[in-house]
């Protein structure tokens, strides 16, 4: 089957969209600002079955550069939706349902250019423009193929609990390598410190260290912002990986039974940014615990809650574990490590050890343990060991 069939809207999912927005813009009346629709509903770019849409609510910037744009509609939006929820972040914005989809209302100033910008959403217009001047209908498909490889192996988002490639990166490299296909054949051949400079802005070296990640897309309209700056080297690696084997747009499924371990995470109702990277958290401490076990396998997922799996080299660890001490020369530490340890102490190569008792030997019972500390419950509503 042809991808493009699986995950393009048809022409009535896009006239229903369209229809939908226009019928929600038209409710937004706020002084001074004008709704737009935005994000990858306005560029084309969206996958089918997509339930969000962004919304920007422009201000005159000169007029309102000094004022608390958020504020001014958020009263308008709580007085025409019950059901508009407030979302703190750099600049707050509002989650709003409605008919069964959610929009996502961004106030932003409106600038012509990225200097302009007061922060970061301000630029998003400028994203949508020059992707939809640089695009056509067949570069907006292979994004979409793109995007879509990317959800399914788990390298879409640049939230922190993903550290991947952002829709904006994905459209970038696309529009840059013309086609899925030619990006893919690329990928095998990235090195880390790879540069994508589509506008020939030559900026990358003046990039400060908080902007340097393994790929480097220097942003088309903002010449000193790496597109890229969220993605990690695993998640840069992956992608290699997997350019280098046969593609396949077939989504994998993960079988639970094939894991010794499994919890599922409510996080505490947040940004979700946040209750994801409060999930992941909880994810890498228990993983870094576990190793003990022998950590042979994990997969960790987050959208409303996070599912967490291990599997494990062993079940149940030694009646006994070796703790390493300092060594025989280092006088102070060995007396101090006596007083500790006492009659459980040797010393091998030249270093003390001492000989500890374990505790929750069989990997439940150390888990539940774990469960119980601070480093699992900040920002956790609820963790189910399944």
């Amino acid at each position: 089957m042809d991808i493009l069939s699986k995950i393009k809207p048809s022409q009535k999912e896009e006239d229903e969209l369209k229809s939908l927005v226009k019928d929600f813009i038209q409710k937004i009346k706020i002084k001074d600002a004008k709704a737009v629709f935005g994000g990858s509903g306005a560029k084309g770019t969206w996958l089918r079955d997509q339930g969000d849409a962004d919304i920007f609510v422009k201000f005159n910037l000169k007029k309102y550069k000094n004022k608390d744009i958020s504020k001014i509609i958020e009263k308008e939006l709580m007085k025409k939706f019950k059901k508009a929820e407030l979302i703190h972040g750099s600049r707050n914005y509002f989650n709003v349902n409605y008919k069964g989809f959610v929009f996502e209302v961004i106030p932003i100033l409106d600038i012509k250019k990225a200097s302009e910008a007061l922060n970061i959403t301000d630029i998003s217009p400028l994203h949508a423009s020059w992707v939809i001047k640089k695009s056509n209908e067949r570069i907006r498909d292979e994004i979409r193929k793109f995007k879509y490889f990317l959800k399914i192996n788990g390298l879409y988002g640049a939230e922190s609990y993903v550290k991947g490639f952002s829709g904006y990166a994905a459209e970038i490299l696309i529009i840059y390598y013309k086609s899925f296909d030619n990006l893919i054949k690329n990928a095998r051949k990235w090195k880390e410190g790879k540069i994508i400079d589509v506008e020939h802005h030559d900026s990358a070296s003046s990039l400060n260290e908080s902007k340097i990640s393994p790929l480097i897309i220097i942003d088309p309209v903002q010449e000193d912002r790496n597109a890229a700056a969220a993605l990690s080297r695993e998640k840069f690696l992956k992608l290699i990986e997997l350019s280098r084997k046969k593609i396949s747009f077939e989504e994998k499924k993960i079988n639970l039974e094939d894991y010794d371990l499994v919890l599922e995470i409510i996080p505490k109702k947040n940004k979700k940014d946040v209750m994801g990277a409060k999930s992941l958290k909880v994810f890498e401490y228990l993983k870094k615990n576990l190793n003990k076990f022998d950590v042979k396998d994990s997969y960790f997922k987050f959208d409303s809650r996070a599912l967490l799996c291990f599997k494990l080299g062993k079940k149940e660890l030694e009646r006994y574990r070796e703790h390493q001490g300092p060594p025989v020369k280092l006088e102070e530490n060995v007396k101090a490590f006596l007083r500790k340890y006492k009659d459980k102490t040797y010393i091998n190569n030249g270093r003390y050890y001492a000989k500890l008792l374990n505790k929750n030997r069989k990997f439940k019972d150390y888990v539940k343990e774990l469960l119980k500390e601070k480093h699992t419950k900040d920002g956790i509503s609820r963790i189910v060991l399944k």
